[in-house]
């Protein structure tokens, strides 16, 4: 009877059902924040791209440099990342749009998790003013 009651121990039988838990929810917010990492330098190459095609109006050489820069600078490979690229012509000037798509693969201990398609777009307007 006294073994029924006895609760010696039960504190290091839940400790050891809930730490192994703990330990893939922690090690799944590091790989997957090194997903938004990722995101964040893909927002970072569209913002120097975009700026770069408001002033020539289109994508050109030195916009696809500028984010290639921007992607090696912080590990990611250009050639892995998909460019999509418009110009819209318009009476006020053009409208430029600019999206990096890339697939980013995350990885636990060897063991290959569902991919990430991570996306940055946005567009801007070039103006032709008049000259002065």
């Amino acid at each position: 009877m006294r073994l029924i009651y006895d609760q010696r121990g039960s504190y290091y039988i839940g400790l050891l059902l809930g730490l192994p838990v703990l330990v893939v929810m922690l090690s799944g917010a590091f790989v997957y924040g090194r997903g938004m990492v990722d995101w964040f330098t893909l927002v970072q190459a569209q913002r120097a791209g975009i700026q770069r095609m408001q002033v020539a109006g289109y994508y050109d050489a030195v916009a696809d440099q500028k984010v290639s820069s921007v992607l090696q600078t912080h590990g990611i490979d250009p050639a892995a990342v998909g460019v999509e690229a418009t110009t819209t012509p318009q009476s006020y000037g053009a409208v430029v749009y600019l999206r990096l798509t890339y697939v980013y693969q995350p990885n636990f201990l060897g063991v290959a998790l569902p991919p990430l398609t991570l996306q940055a777009g946005s567009s801007a307007v070039t103006q032709n003013l008049p000259p002065p």
